[in-house]
Order: C-alpha cells, then sequence, then structure tokens
C-alpha cells in the first residue's frame, strides 16, 4: 500500500497518479507493466515514485483497495438485506448492483478484470485471497438462510457458495467483456438460479 506522505499529496495529485496508473493496467496488464510506464502515465519523477510505493505491486494493490471501496457503495445497501429476505432472492440484486459498478466506472471494472488473468505469482496469491473472501462470505449468509429455514439444511452451503461465486466473479465478467447486454447477462444469471433453486431432476 501506499507510504504516508502519499496521502498527504493533495487530493489532485492523488487522483492523477490513480487515473494514470489504472490507464497503465488497463492499456498493459499487469505482467506487460513496468515501473517506467507507470511514472510516464502518471506523469511523475521516478525518484517521487519511490517515494510514494515500493514497486508496481504496491500500486496494484492500492487500487484494487480503491475498487473496493468503490464498488462497495454500490454493494452495501444490497448485503443489508441479507438474512432479512433468502440469499437466492438478494444475489440476482447483489450482481445487477456489480453491473451498476462496472457501468459507471469502466476503467474501474476493466482494472479489477487484471486481477484474474495476469500470470504473476503475487497476482495469483491476491486473487486466490479475495476469491476466498467471496466465497466465505457467500458461504456465511447460505449458512445463515438454513438457520433461518429459507435454505434446505442438507445442501452443502460451500458449494453452493463456489458456485454462486464462480457465476458472478468470472462468468458475468466474461460476458460483460464479451458486449453482453445487461439483460442478456441477467438472462442467464437467472435461469442459473432457477436450475439452482428446482434442480435438473424431472418430477415424478
Amino acid at each position: 500500500m501506499p507510504k504516508d506522505i502519499f496521502y498527504r499529496l493533495s487530493e489532485e495529485k492523488r487522483k492523477r497518479i490513480k487515473d494514470g496508473a489504472i490507464e497503465t493496467f488497463n492499456r498493459l496488464s499487469y505482467d506487460k507493466v513496468t515501473v517506467a510506464d507507470i511514472i510516464a502515465d502518471c506523469k511523475i519523477p521516478r525518484g517521487s515514485f519511490y517515494m510514494y510505493f515500493e514497486d508496481k505491486f504496491d500500486v496494484f494493490m492500492y487500487l484494487i483497495s480503491v475498487i473496493q471501496e468503490d464498488k462497495m457503495t454500490f454493494m452495501k445497501p444490497v448485503i443489508e438485506r441479507v438474512g432479512k429476505e433468502p440469499f437466492i432472492d438478494v444475489y440476482p440484486d447483489m450482481f445487477k448492483a456489480g453491473l451498476d459498478f462496472a457501468r459507471s466506472y469502466p476503467k474501474l471494472y476493466r482494472f479489477g478484470y487484471h486481477l484474474f488473468y495476469a500470470q504473476d505469482n503475487k497476482v495469483k496469491e491476491v486473487q486466490e485471497h479475495f476469491m476466498e473472501l467471496g466465497i466465505s462470505m457467500i458461504e456465511s449468509f447460505i449458512k445463515e438462510d438454513q438457520k433461518l429455514g429459507y435454505t434446505r439444511g442438507d445442501v452443502n452451503p460451500r458449494i453452493i457458495a463456489t458456485i454462486l461465486h464462480q457465476l458472478n466473479a468470472r462468468d458475468v465478467v466474461d460476458m460483460f467483456y464479451e458486449g453482453k447486454t445487461d439483460k442478456e447477462i441477467c438472462d442467464f444469471v437467472n435461469e442459473a438460479l432457477k436450475i439452482m433453486r428446482h434442480g435438473i431432476e424431472r418430477e415424478a
């Protein structure tokens, strides 16, 4: 994460560095980016870069934190409904909030895409960490639903959580960048949820 001196910069300069770094990673992808590329896009001297950050991974993690904070403004009202309504009813609005974030902040959303496709080992570790956090969060929601009687108690909450996380974190993202409309994406997710709700076996 940035060093303390970075946060003492003016808001305008911090924004310029943030926007410049996002442009760098979105243009080149994490694996190809160099510190020199970031310096050029942020329009700061090399010496200043190392006053603010340790390396490009440090910049990457800072931008991840920015995305989390901005995305939460979209997600928080939906997440607050969990426990009051069945999670499977809340879930469609959760991924719709994610789509709203993507349409409102396309550059930030695009940056998050790199988290899943970088080959760098440190980034892969971050990706695995966030995947585990996401799955564990959904798993806790499913377990709470089981306690409340919203969800059958004989289903494995970890498996459900893994499927739902994959659906939102990978499948929806891929469809977004394939140019699918929000309606096409929503229809796909709703069909997947229908299968999860009712299963695939024919009724006797």
